[in-house]
């Protein structure tokens, strides 16, 4: 005999947030994304003394995994294993590109350390013009040195921000609606 009644609300309940949990878990919602980092060169020495160059690199998530050594090169790199898809910098007035490079496609190099960003190489030395040398000294040091198209040079470090850690919309609409529909579910089998 068929039962109506307060079963058929549960069980279509219970579907929907077993639907809803496994979109939320399927391997569809994790793909490759942009993971951006901005920096801060702060100059100590030099014309620039006291100032402060902007600069950003974006790498591909899916090749983050935060465990040991991780190269990040362009694509086409024959040195590095994982993805970077963007670096530029502007001081003063002069913006460099990933592309000016001067071993592009094989640099620049950002490297982390077990999640960690360890240092990054990049270095533009065009026949005249502004000059950029970005080296890492290991210990999680970059040094900055940057030369005037009249031949100053000013030297600095970099202070890294990372990456703010913001849920997908479309997985957090998922996860409330899911939390709702049990919260419903159980709120019409309390008597």
């Amino acid at each position: 005999m068929r039962q109506n009644g307060p079963q058929w609300p549960a069980r279509m309940g219970a579907l929907v947030a077993l639907i809803l949990s496994v979109s939320i878990l399927s391997p569809a919602t994790v793909s490759a994304a942009p993971l951006p980092f901005d920096f801060t060169v702060t100059f100590n020495s030099g014309p620039l003394a006291t100032t402060e160059a902007y600069g950003h690199f974006t790498i591909d998530d899916i090749d983050f995994d935060g465990v040991d050594f991780e190269v990040f090169t362009p694509v086409g790199s024959t040195f590095g294993t994982d993805t970077l898809l963007d670096l530029g910098l502007t001081i003063d007035g002069h913006t460099f590109t990933m592309s000016d490079d001067i071993l592009f496609p094989e640099f620049p190099v950002v490297l982390f350390l077990d999640g960690d960003l360890y240092e990054v190489n990049f270095w533009v030395f065009p026949a005249n013009g502004p000059q950029l040398w970005m080296a890492g000294a290991g210990d999680h040091q970059t040094t900055v040195t940057y030369t005037s198209p009249v031949g100053d040079q000013s030297v600095g470090s970099i202070t890294y921000v990372g990456p703010a850690t913001v849920p997908e919309p479309a997985s957090l609409a998922l996860l409330v609606g899911g939390l709702a529909v049990l919260g419903a579910v159980r709120r019409r089998r309390t008597p």
